[in-house]
């Protein structure tokens, strides 16, 4: 498991594995969702059959009053090709759609954070909220 990257930055695997941990240490309900990753073309093309759906936030953290999406990115925050920006956050047109409809709703809210740390952040301020 790559746990730094070239530029001496966490990755977005220890990112999430992090947050994950303290949810669990939380005792909240979130589950990562899996749509990333590298798999062989018939797997990929099953899971899609399945529903995974590109541009799905990476996390969900279920709260009594609202429903979480956290999409994670390492703590960079540069426009790489074939990316758009929400709100001054750099993402892809799928996920730039996904959390769009996602923030229109009132049950839902979405995010991108740039390491556990501002995850972490944006669950506290919607625990606060509840």
């Amino acid at each position: 498991m790559k746990k730094i990257s070239g530029d001496g930055r966490p990755s977005e695997r220890i990112e999430q594995i992090a947050l994950h941990e303290w949810c669990k240490a939380k005792r909240l309900t979130s589950f990562a969702i899996p749509n990333g990753g590298s798999r062989h073309k018939i797997e990929a093309a099953n899971m899609k059959r399945e529903g995974v759906t590109s541009g799905v936030s990476d996390y969900c953290v279920i709260l009594p009053h609202i429903v979480l999406f956290i999409e994670m990115k390492k703590r960079a925050k540069r426009l790489k090709t074939g990316q758009r920006s929400i709100a001054g956050i750099n993402v892809s047109d799928n996920q730039y759609t996904f959390l769009t409809k996602v923030n229109r709703t009132n049950i839902c809210k979405g995010v991108v954070a740039y390491g556990a740390a501002e995850a972490i952040k944006f669950i506290e301020d919607n625990l606060n909220r509840g």
